[in-house]
């Protein structure tokens, strides 16, 4: 999802942040990514990319996240125009069977804390209609989960990144059952680079800087740093 080199990412505070890390200090936030060029056709890189982070271990006092911000450099574009569309409402009538070939685009895995215990969920992506990114996320145990989580891709005013990924967590993953809610503890998820849904005219020899953010249900958010490096 995000896109940078093998490194141990620092993670930050904005806003109210500070106390956020403070909330996660029994935990580690780490953002790397791992990026793989190929040729693409037209002097384009396909880019792989990966993320993950680790939060605190499960707590009832921790704040829930909301959303996931994912930033891009402004060398770095979606193709999503180029490749198969998965329909959303298909995806979550009919799970990954209800996408055409060639649509999905990554995977990954991720860990929630609900009803007093971990469950683990698998994640799809899939691209999606429009600048879209498809997330379909499924769990079994404590609860049933199959929902799809869908990112919009802005394009951010000045600065030096040229997209932004941005996730809302659905009320079905924040409260998988009434009055039962769930916290992130862990994600791990990553854009195939054989697919190359990113791509880039260029591969710097240093690199690009990379962020994400994280929201919370309280208002409160961490920021995460990272680098981008062609392998």
């Amino acid at each position: 999802m995000i896109i940078a080199a093998p490194a141990q990412a620092a993670a930050q505070s904005t806003g109210h942040s500070r106390r956020a890390t403070a909330l996660h200090s029994t935990g580690r936030s780490r953002a790397r990514t791992t990026a793989r060029k190929a040729k693409s056709g037209a002097g384009e890189h396909k880019i792989e990319a990966s993320l993950t982070i680790e939060l605190g271990p499960p707590s009832t006092a921790l704040p829930a996240t909301q959303t996931i911000s994912l930033f891009v450099p402004s060398s770095i574009h979606d193709a999503g125009a180029k490749l198969p569309e998965c329909n959303p409402l298909r995806l979550q009538a009919e799970g990954e069977k209800g996408c055409p070939k060639g649509s999905q685009i990554g995977s990954g895995s991720s860990t929630g804390y609900t009803l007093g215990v971990v469950e683990p969920l698998k994640l799809l992506m899939y691209n999606g209609p429009g600048a879209s990114l498809l997330t379909y996320v499924v769990g079994f145990d404590p609860v049933s989960i199959q929902i799809v989580v869908q990112g919009q891709v802005t394009h951010p005013a000045g600065g030096k990144y040229g997209q932004e990924l941005a996730f809302t967590i659905p009320h079905g993953l924040l409260e998988p059952l009434p009055e039962d809610p769930a916290w992130l503890l862990t994600l791990n998820a990553t854009l195939s680079g054989k697919v190359g849904w990113l791509r880039s005219s260029s591969c710097p020899p240093h690199g690009w800087s990379e962020a994400a953010k994280l929201g919370y249900t309280n208002g409160q958010s961490l920021s995460l740093a990272a680098t981008l490096a062609c392998a």
